[in-house]
């Protein structure tokens, strides 16, 4: 279980712990005073790190713009269907973005090999100046 612990980013272990918490808290009706907060921090990371953490990006700023935005397009879709199909249960649909959002991480955390660090590309080289100054403007009169 180490082996597996040590594979999966702090970002995925956050997300993974959000995802338990949030509707758990929802399902045993406890109301804790961090309640608000982690409702908007599952709303905002797990769906989306859930993927991310899937696809490896190798960058970590385009990983958080895109788990963010994910989270909010799944919980958006999601939201939207419930409403087309007449069957609005906000706690349902928390528990199905939960679930699947689970089983994403868990995927990215068994079939996630050691995460190489990618190498970072040498600067180009900069070319070196003339050492020689430029001449100035010749200082000719149109006169003859």
């Amino acid at each position: 279980m180490n082996e597996l612990v040590s594979r999966v980013s702090s970002r995925a272990l956050v997300a993974l712990a959000i995802a338990v918490l949030a509707p758990l808290l929802e399902l045993t009706g406890l109301h804790p005073p961090g309640r608000l907060l982690l409702a908007v921090a599952f709303t905002l990371l797990v769906p989306g790190v859930a993927v991310v953490e899937v696809l490896r990006l190798p960058s970590l700023h385009v990983s958080w713009c895109l788990a963010v935005a994910l989270s909010l397009a799944v919980n958006i879709l999601v939201a939207q269907l419930q409403l087309t199909l007449r069957i609005w249960h906000p706690l349902v649909g928390q528990l199905v973005i939960a679930l699947v959002s689970l089983v994403l991480l868990v995927v990215a955390a068994r079939f996630t090999t050691e995460r190489p660090v990618p190498p970072v590309p040498a600067p180009a080289p900069v070319p070196v100046a003339a050492k020689h100054k430029p001449k100035p403007p010749s200082r000719r009169s149109g006169k003859r």
